[in-house]
């Protein structure tokens, strides 16, 4: 059974049958792009279909696709002044009105460009008054050094190019006499998402949220004046106004004075702006300035909440009558972000770099959206039932399972990293931890299991070669220094190679030997004042005035001694392609620093 019916319907016909969503904010195109579309129309050519459906509440059709082509082709009705070239026209009125000859060329161009002025407001006007008495007024109003005192002759002449400026413009699209490609949807309203989808796949690849935002605009929230209710209307206005700014657009319907006297926006402006506040809360993972993120997040994490998981997120529609109260929604905006805070804090203690005052992080960018994501939502299951009936309850003795997940959200964010069980995996996994009794982060990771794990990653990491820090070793290395900050008393520190990077780069250069030198065992942290040279070739050789060797410093961080930098040095010298010494030194040191971390993280 078909869900759809294809027509071609007359523009003015669609007019009668479907409207623009009333609640629609989004960007419109750009001018080179309306008339790219346009000149497309002109010329008879086939266009993407209009797809329109009518909800159960509404007398008539709601543009679901194609607004942007729907919207513009309203504007060259009343505007078709701004889609036409008139440059024809101007050079006709110039080769009869004025002597080239006689005329330097910068008056010329002056000329030019008041008559195209003086054109293209005839035609603007020309539905009131398309004479040739109105056309010359124009004419005279822009230009009167040129149109003042007409002989019969010249006014002849003017009727003539009236005649044919009416004509290409009438010439130029016909809408009363375009047809209009138009699918109308009569499935489910819950499936308007995917076939929304599915009609875009052709073009620029639309993100699903993207795709909710187009279906769930009409739906509308009202705000109050409640802390986090303010917030959420500031950031979607603060969204349109630098998309406004940044992209020099036009956003359909958008008035700072009407969000704010009505604090009224649409569902997904609220992902949106939840997203964004999570973003706010989780600067060691996320940027908050990343669109394409706080959508994701904003969603998904709605969807959550409502206790739905991720693949049937389009069934949330369902629940947009909850939403409709300013109090809950401040209370369940509160609970979401203060799990969201309390992840990022146990975080930012161990992807800390090391330094007094460095308030930098490194390790958050290894985690995936739905890692974190089901953090959150392991978290929210064991503390607040589902939100579908509209009620914000905390469930019985909570605690002690609450305390236990956050205790082990470090352990599996690190053994799910090694083994890559994030990778590549998208909802489902997500779905299976939060929604489906799995209780993942409730059940302990042995210490042996954990162990071997990094184990088995690092025995596979050495065989490659690197030079550039690879992110997981980084990271690693990174979580071991946050259980040594007392070690660490300078302002900042930076990554840098035990083995120098020039000799690595020396040996890969003349050897195809696979040298780790971007892993775990070859990375530390080395104080920025006292960052070695490029000259030398391990701490031991810095003659830097003032700089010392801190035997306990070198012991923790694992530093090869003067012997293995001695033997490592005659193995470069000798070029003879054999740098086992070097691959072992830098094993090593990784299994050492492997072991060390597991120690400390089950102390």
């Amino acid at each position: 059974m078909y869900k759809y019916k294809v027509e071609n319907l007359m523009f003015n016909e669609l007019k009668e049958r479907a409207v623009v969503p009333k609640f629609q904010r989004k960007l419109v195109w750009s001018k080179s792009e309306k008339k790219s579309f346009i000149n497309t129309l002109s010329k008879g050519y086939p266009f993407g279909a209009i797809l329109i459906y009518k909800y159960e509440e509404d007398n008539k059709y709601s543009i679901i696709d194609g607004l942007q082509r729907f919207t513009t082709i309203e504007d060259y009705i009343r505007n078709p002044e701004d889609y036409i070239s008139f440059e024809d026209i101007v050079e006709h009125i110039l080769g009869e009105f004025v002597n080239h000859e006689s005329v330097a060329q910068t008056t010329l161009d002056n000329y030019r460009t008041k008559l195209t002025f003086a054109i293209e407001s005839f035609v603007k006007e020309s539905s009131i008054d398309n004479s040739t008495q109105a056309f010359s007024k124009k004419l005279q109003e822009f230009t009167p050094d040129l149109f003042n005192n007409l002989s019969s002759e010249e006014i002849w002449t003017l009727e003539n190019i009236n005649k044919q400026l009416l004509s290409k413009v009438s010439n130029h699209l016909n809408v009363n006499n375009l047809p209009i490609p138009t699918i109308t949807f009569t499935g489910e309203v819950e499936e308007l998402a995917t076939v929304f989808e599915n009609l875009n796949k052709g073009g620029k690849k639309l993100s699903k949220y993207q795709v909710f935002a187009a279906q769930w605009s009409k739906h509308e929230i009202k705000l109050s004046e409640d802390n986090l209710n303010k917030r959420i209307l500031e950031i979607t206005i603060k969204r349109y106004e630098d998309l406004i700014e940044s992209r020099n657009v036009e956003i359909n319907n958008f008035s700072r004075d009407d969000m704010l006297e009505n604090k009224t926006i649409n569902i997904a402006e609220f992902c949106y702006s939840l997203g964004y506040l999570i973003l706010e809360k989780m600067p060691v993972f996320w940027d908050k300035n990343n669109e394409d993120t706080a959508n994701q997040i904003g969603y998904s994490t709605l969807t959550l909440v409502f206790g739905i998981k991720n693949k049937n997120m389009n069934t949330l529609i369902n629940y947009f009558d909850k939403l409709n109260n300013p109090s809950f929604i401040e209370d369940f905006v509160t609970q979401i972000i203060n799990i969201y805070k309390d992840i990022n804090d146990r975080f930012a203690k161990i992807f800390k770099i090391p330094g007094i005052n460095n308030n930098k992080f490194y390790g958050g960018r290894s985690a995936t959206d739905f890692q974190l994501l089901s953090f959150f939502g392991s978290l929210w299951n064991t503390k607040y039932g589902n939100l579908q009936d509209g009620k914000l309850e905390i469930r019985p003795r909570y605690k002690a399972n609450y305390n236990i997940i956050e205790k082990n959200l470090v352990k599996y964010f690190i053994y799910d990293t090694v083994l890559g069980r994030w990778t590549g995996t998208g909802d489902s996994r997500l779905d299976n931890i939060v929604l489906d009794g799995d209780n993942y982060y409730l059940k302990e990771i042995s210490k042996s299991r954990f162990e071997q794990a990094l184990l088995n990653w690092h025995e596979d990491l050495v065989t490659k070669s690197s030079i550039n820090f690879e992110p997981i070793s980084k990271m690693l290395y990174t979580v071991l220094s946050s259980f040594y900050q007392h070690m660490y008393e300078e302002n900042r520190y930076d990554s840098e190679h035990i083995i120098p990077r020039k000799f690595i780069n020396d040996i890969r250069k003349e050897s195809n030997k696979p040298i780790p030198g971007g892993s775990l065992g070859n990375h530390m942290y080395l104080d920025t004042s006292n960052n070695r040279g490029k000259k030398e070739f391990s701490l031991y050789d810095v003659k830097k005035a003032g700089f010392q060797l801190r035997e306990d410093f070198l012991e923790y961080q694992m530093y090869p001694s003067k012997e293995d930098f001695g033997e490592v040095k005659y193995e470069i010298e000798r070029k003879n392609g054999d740098y086992d010494q070097i691959i072992q030194i830098i094993t090593k040191r990784g299994q050492y620093l492997l072991n060390d971390l597991v120690n400390k993280i089950y102390e």
